[in-house]
Order: structure tokens, then sequence, then C-alpha cells
């Protein structure tokens, strides 16, 4: 069933892409720290992802894509989840800017991050505590040392977050924080799509 539901994301992100003229021939993924979307340590990733999608959806400025949240579980890593398709490992990670964070999977899961972050508006936090982010995921891109309990848990124990800030590892690996506060989540996807304007 889920197969179904990502897929039919899929195809309503290519037609809408075409009708918006964005160029479906040349893949770019986008990573968007949506720090208004404000979730606890029991989002569950099933919301997450939903939460990545319906905020991509509302904003004209995020290219059209399937959207999912950067959290690893005890089952899949959120490295694995994104790039499940080997075709998307060479894909560049861009910011709603259009500038390059990472030229392809493996500079993005070696920490060395060209720019910034940017939220949908072109905006970057001012301070860190302003830009913590669930991510759960090492550096690598699998599993951290904590993830609330598999993002089912709001108590009193930890989930790993990341600061959207640095351009160092920190960005996915900062430190454990407690699951019962309320942080932002990055909206990441492999498979979205180019301005034809911009080739």
């Amino acid at each position: 069933m889920k197969n179904l539901v990502i897929g039919a994301v899929s195809l309503l992100a290519l037609t809408i892409a075409n009708a918006c003229g964005w160029n479906t021939e040349q893949k770019t993924g986008f990573l968007i720290p949506a720090l208004s979307v404000m979730a606890q340590g029991d989002i569950t990733v099933d919301i997450a992802d939903s939460k990545c999608q319906q905020y991509a959806g509302k904003h004209d400025e995020i290219p059209p894509g399937e959207y999912l949240a950067w959290l690893s579980t005890s089952s899949e890593s959120a490295a694995d989840r994104i790039f499940s398709q080997a075709a998307n490992d060479g894909v560049p990670i861009k910011n709603v800017a259009g500038d390059v964070i990472a030229a392809n999977k493996r500079q993005l899961l070696d920490g060395n991050i060209g720019n910034l972050f940017l939220d949908y508006d072109g905006t970057s936090p001012d301070t860190q505590e302003e830009s913590y982010v669930w991510t759960g995921t090492k550096t690598d891109g699998t599993l951290g040392t904590s993830n609330c309990e598999d993002w089912t848990s709001a108590k009193e124990i930890f989930g790993v977050a990341g600061v959207a800030i640095w351009h160092t590892n920190t960005w996915t690996d900062f430190n454990q924080l407690y699951c019962y506060e309320s942080f932002g989540l990055y909206c990441i996807s492999a498979d979205t799509y180019t301005p034809r304007d911009t080739l």
C-alpha cells in the first residue's frame, strides 16, 4: 500500500512539474529545513513524511517532487529512505536559492556542506537554538545513537538532532536532545526537477 501511495505522489509531482514548466529530464535534489513544522519525538516517520510533502506543496518556492523527512529508524536509515534508487546517488542537492549544498550523496554524507540550508522563503535561522532539527541520523546517513524510540515517544528520553545553520557534520548529528521538545524537520528529495529557464 505504501509503494502505491509513493508512486501516486511521484506521478502527481511529475504532472505538476510539467504543467509548471519544470525540466523533468534533469533531476535535482532539494533539502529544506522545515523549521516551522515543529514536532516532538513521537511524530512517527509516516506523519513526518506527510508533513514534508504538505510543506513542499504549500510553497511555490519549493520545486515539485517527492519529499521525505530525514529521519532514521531501527529498520531503515535516512540515507536508504532518501536514496533508495541508485540513480539518485549522483543527484546534486541544492537549497531553495539553487545553491549546491552537496554535489552528490557521498558529499552530503561526509559532512562537506557547500552552502547554507535555507527555508522555503530563502531565510536561515539566526541562532543555534532556532535551528534544531530532528534526525536520529549520523553523518553517514545511518541510524544515530538515539531516535525517540523510532519516533514514537515524547518522553524524557533522547533523540539525535542536527543544527541547520552549520556547514559541518553537525547538520545531522549535533547532540542528543529530549524527545518532549519540539524541533523542525529536514525535508529532502532526490527526485525533484530544475526550472527550464536555469538550464
